[in-house]
């Protein structure tokens, strides 16, 4: 860990501190714990993510230091309060899914007969591949794909995109951030977020602005309640 400077020790410590008792750290936390700005902040966990010290995109409280941080902890000077401890199992009598009991046809009726053939459960919809998370959405910016106020967006967490995807981003605005659903486009070394909405102007990030967007995920399903 020799490559890390005073700050970004600093914020490996305060991670691995809160960890310690269950509760992974965000931002605000961060910077409230260190006096620092959130954008400050902000700025040192990317270049820890970059290094492999540090997982999480700091929402949700998924900041997590890495194996990689852990191993180089005890051959450097970094002094690592404590490391993280899963987080207790909590007993609950709410069922694990919602079961499934029968068919329903959108076409020609079936005969109704209610018969159990399994259940239904979010980790069991959607591809279990790296991880998931749930957003609200709110605004009609995406209406013209089928995503309205209310839903909840299931995304992958990943910090890249393919033209073509529906994403989670988060736009740097001083020490503030806005997360935002839109299509991902590239157009001649600029990335444009494109809405589902003639109303609705895209927001085009090109040269120094590209530095403000974040990509938090790709959209790989939505749950409705009505």
């Amino acid at each position: 860990m020799a490559d890390l400077n005073a700050t970004q020790r600093a914020i490996l410590n305060a991670i691995a501190k809160a960890a310690g008792t269950g509760m992974p750290p965000t931002v605000r936390e961060l910077a409230e714990q260190l006096d620092m700005k959130r954008s400050t902040v902000h700025y040192h966990l990317q270049a820890l993510r970059r290094a492999g010290y540090v997982a999480g995109e700091g929402r949700h409280r998924d900041i997590a230091l890495t194996d990689a941080a852990l191993d180089a902890s005890g051959k450097s000077g970094l002094r690592v309060v404590g490391r993280p401890t899963p987080a207790r199992k909590v007993a609950s009598t709410e069922p694990a899914g919602i079961p499934i009991v029968g068919r329903v046809a959108a076409g020609t009726p079936i005969l109704a007969a209610e018969n159990h053939i399994g259940e239904l459960s979010l980790g069991a919809m959607f591809d279990r591949k790296g991880t998931l998370f749930a957003l609200e959405v709110t605004g009609d910016s995406m209406i013209e794909d089928g995503i309205h106020e209310g839903d909840y967006a299931i995304v992958r967490q990943q910090p890249t995109a393919t033209p073509g995807d529906t994403v989670i981003a988060m736009i740097a605005d001083g020490e503030e951030g806005e997360a935002t659903i839109k299509r991902y486009r590239e157009d001649r070394g600029a990335v444009v977020l494109e809405p589902a909405n003639s109303s609705y102007r895209p927001l085009r990030f090109e040269g120094d602005e590209r530095d403000r967007l974040q990509i938090l995920g790709k959209l790989i399903g939505l749950v409705r309640k009505i």
